[in-house]
C-alpha cells in the first residue's frame, strides 16, 4: 500500500513538473519568457496554497462545522480561539475540534436554542488527539453541558457541542467516520 502511495505521489509530481516545463517552453518559444515564468510562479503558488489550506483549514471550515452541529449560522461575535483537524484518510474519516468564543449574550441565546432542539441529546465526550490539543488542560468539570446531535443511520458523523463554564466558550467536535 505504501509503495503504491509513493509511486502515485511521484507520478503526480512528475506530471506537474512536465506541465510546468511545457508551459515554460511554449512561452519561451513565442518570445514571452517572463510571462511564462510569471504563469509558472502563479501555478506553483496556487498549488502550495491549496495544499496548505488542506492541511491547516481556515476559520471558515470551523464555522461550517459549527453550522452542521447547531444548524444555524454563527453569530457575528464568534471567534475561533483554538482549532485542530486531522487530515482525511482514504475513506474520508477525519476529526475536527474548535474552541469558539462568543459574546455572553450569544452564548446564552445559543444555549437556550440547543436546549430546545429535540435532536441534540446529552452525550459522552469521546477523546482524541485533536481534542487534547485544543482543550489542553480543560477537565470534564469545566464543561457545563455536552450535547451530541442524533444522526440518521446512513449519516456517518458524530456532531457535538460542549458549553464551558466560563459562559462564553463552546467546543465544536466533529468526527466523520
Amino acid at each position: 500500500m505504501i509503495v503504491f502511495f509513493i509511486f502515485s505521489l511521484l507520478l503526480f509530481i512528475g506530471m506537474v513538473v512536465l506541465v510546468i516545463y511545457l508551459i515554460y517552453r511554449f512561452f519561451k518559444w513565442i518570445g514571452h519568457k517572463k510571462t511564462g515564468i510569471f504563469i509558472i510562479a502563479a501555478i506553483i503558488t496556487a498549488l502550495f496554497y491549496e495544499v496548505y489550506v488542506a492541511i491547516f483549514p481556515t476559520d471558515s471550515f470551523y464555522y461550517d462545522e459549527y453550522k452542521s452541529v447547531v444548524l444555524k449560522d454563527p453569530p457575528p461575535s464568534t471567534r475561533v480561539i483554538k482549532k485542530q483537524a486531522s487530515y482525511p484518510d482514504f475513506h474520508g474519516k477525519y476529526i475536527s475540534v474548535a474552541l469558539i468564543k462568543l459574546s455572553a449574550d450569544d452564548y446564552q441565546m445559543l444555549l437556550s436554542d440547543v436546549k430546545k432542539d429535540p435532536y441534540l441529546k446529552p452525550g459522552n465526550l469521546i477523546g482524541s488527539e485533536e481534542l487534547t490539543d485544543v482543550a489542553g488542560d480543560l477537565k470534564q468539570t469545566d464543561i457545563k453541558l455536552y450535547l451530541t446531535r442524533e444522526q440518521k443511520p446512513n449519516d456517518r458523523r458524530n456532531l457535538s457541542i460542549g458549553f464551558l463554564n466560563d459562559e462564553r466558550s463552546v467546543i465544536i467536535y466533529v468526527v466523520k467516520v
